[in-house]
């Protein structure tokens, strides 16, 4: 990342009183990163969350291998109906920030975190039909 990125402070939210700012990449550890990151974005998928605060929550899966959550969005039963930001985390309940693969930010409640998660068409926005979350 320190190829691409000038500092380690653009990982941490402002907001997320939980983490603090790796003074520089050699010394960058999971506990210095705010942001969840998604595997199906890319700029194929414009719509498709590439980025979110690490309060997101309502997953089918949590705690898979190298710490992914997942949404199966080809589930009738989705978590993605039910998801929604946690309290206590960066921006609180019912807000988030997330970033898409058109590169635009944006700030959710609740009701559009849902909203977007169920509108996404599984055949085309996801491998599989899952969404795959890498947190920190």
């Amino acid at each position: 990342m320190s190829n691409e990125l000038a500092s380690t402070k653009i990982l941490l939210c402002p907001n997320d009183v939980g983490r603090v700012a790796a003074t520089n990449f050699a010394t960058l550890f999971l506990t210095n990163i705010s942001y969840a990151l998604c595997n199906e974005a890319d700029e194929k998928r414009p719509r498709v969350i590439l980025v979110t605060d690490r309060n997101l929550s309502g997953f089918d899966f949590t705690g898979l291998p190298d710490n992914i959550n997942c949404f199966i969005l080809t589930s009738p039963d989705t978590g993605a109906r039910s998801a929604k930001w946690r309290r206590g985390i960066c921006h609180g309940s019912n807000t988030g920030i997330v970033a898409l693969g058109d590169g635009s930010v944006h700030r959710f409640n609740d009701v559009r975190l849902v909203q977007t998660l169920v509108n996404y068409d599984p055949s085309t926005e996801t491998d599989g039909g899952n969404l795959q979350f890498f947190f920190p």
